[in-house]
């Protein structure tokens, strides 16, 4: 059965009042998060149900999943870095998804991409300057989308500009998604979320 790593929440830090302690999902737990899978694992799902947050969070966390599955192939060419959407990928959400090697969202899950966005204080050179970073943001997000759905920058732009909102089957036309997951049970199933699965299905395994 693979390792999962669940992401449910904001990207970024919190802070707890009550605690009086920093948490949230950060390049900070996610290092933490891979450096406690168990050693010689396989297959790692990151299962993904977020309304977005930090940009750079975000993307530090794309880039860590990035190296994190290279490395492990590198002893293991079998090894399996598994971005699975159960609810909303969205922004940021959906942002660490990309640094995963393939992409499944679940029927009913969602997918959104837009421009990064944030307050600028000041003259009107700070704002110009304000934009101009957010604007260099945004064509970073178009690279990477446009690395991941084979598509041109340009059309990524544009969907970034729009705000969009994907379905299952919407993101895999585009080449977002690369499997839709309808919780059928089967063997590839039992796999990759144990034996949940057959416990639910009155047909057992062949």
């Amino acid at each position: 059965m693979a390792h999962d790593i669940l992401i449910y929440g904001d990207i970024g830090p919190s802070y707890s009042w009550w605690d009086d302690e920093e948490t949230g999902i950060t390049g900070e737990w996610m290092a933490q998060q891979l450096a406690d899978v168990p050693v010689g694992e396989s297959e790692v799902n990151i299962r993904v149900n977020s309304p977005g947050g930090i940009c750079s969070e975000g993307l530090t966390i794309r880039n860590q999943l990035r190296v994190y599955a290279s490395r492990k192939k590198l002893s293991n060419p079998n090894f399996k870095l598994n971005g699975i959407v159960d609810g909303y990928a969205y922004s940021a959400g959906g942002v660490v998804l990309l640094g995963c090697d393939k992409i499944i969202m679940m029927s009913g899950s969602l997918f959104m991409v837009h421009n990064c966005s944030g307050m600028v204080w000041g003259n009107a050179q700070d704002l110009l300057a304000g934009a101009a970073y957010y604007q260099k943001v945004d064509g970073e997000l178009a690279n990477i989308l446009a690395l991941k759905t084979g598509k041109k920058e340009a059309d990524m732009k544009a969907l970034l500009d729009a705000e969009t909102f994907f379905s299952p089957e919407e993101a895999k036309v585009i080449g977002l998604c690369d499997e839709i997951d309808t919780a059928i049970v089967s063997p590839e199933n039992r796999s990759r979320y144990g034996e949940i699965f057959t416990k639910a299905s009155p047909t057992n395994y062949k």
